[in-house]
């Protein structure tokens, strides 16, 4: 971390791998290998001068905030668009650091609705927005996220381990989206969104009480609406 605050502050022009061990106050062998490190993975670059600077992947950290705070901005628009239209409660959610991290929770102003707040929380496997989520992730990703739980899990029992848990994630990114009923009581939709420019994978939700047919016709029309609505938030351009 040290390193990489180095060569934040340096500016475009780097600093040499001398400069960076007498700073960081590491031998030049040790800071050597870390710098090899941070090359490898894209958080720095090596110039044809031979110094060091930031690379992609750490500018992108350093502008993570700034950037989700643009797209949270830029999803209002259409999501305040089609809550209006099928008058019913719309989520917009990132998958950041094993949490689903719910950006915009538009709710219905139907007196009887379903309830959401924006905030992190860990409840990926008994929502259609957290189920869409996991379907986005790489398999080592899901096996590391898998790490310190078990199978079947009370919010999807119906999954009973790892290779099921696979297959229906597979039936998910196949279908492109995810339906089902929670509870008998409520009856959830949700569609993936990706930003692989920016490294950001999300997910539209809508959500309403079973028994209420959406105001804008079945969930075939339904999920039409969010699939349009995705698409106007993929739009995003930082």
């Amino acid at each position: 971390m040290t390193l990489l605050e180095l060569l934040s502050s340096a500016g475009p022009e780097g600093l040499g791998l001398g400069d960076l061990a007498t700073r960081s106050g590491l031998k030049a062998p040790t800071a050597h290998n870390i710098l090899a490190t941070l090359v490898e993975l894209g958080y720095a670059d090596q110039t044809s001068g031979r110094h060091y600077v930031l690379g992609v992947k750490a500018r992108q950290l350093g502008n993570r905030g700034g950037l989700v705070q643009r797209l949270t901005q830029h999803a209002h628009g259409p999501m305040s668009e089609l809550v209006q239209r099928v008058q019913e409660t719309a989520v917009f959610c990132l998958y950041e650091r094993g949490k689903r991290r719910t950006l915009v929770a538009l709710e219905s102003a139907h007196a009887l609705r379903v309830a959401a707040q924006e905030g992190e929380d860990d409840r990926l496997l008994s929502t259609a927005t957290g189920r869409v989520l996991l379907s986005l992730l790489r398999e080592s990703e899901l096996k590391r996220w898998l790490v310190g739980r078990s199978l079947p899990d009370y919010g999807w029992p119906e999954v009973a381990d790892l290779t099921a848990l696979q297959a229906a994630l597979a039936q998910i990114r196949e279908s492109g989206h995810c339906s089902f009923s929670k509870d008998t009581l409520i009856h959830a939709l949700a569609v993936p969104l990706q930003f692989p420019e920016y490294g950001l994978r999300a997910a539209l939700g809508v959500f309403y009480p079973r028994g209420r047919r959406p105001a804008d016709g079945d969930d075939w029309e339904l999920l039409l609406r969010l699939k349009d609505t995705a698409a106007k938030i993929m739009s995003f351009k930082d």
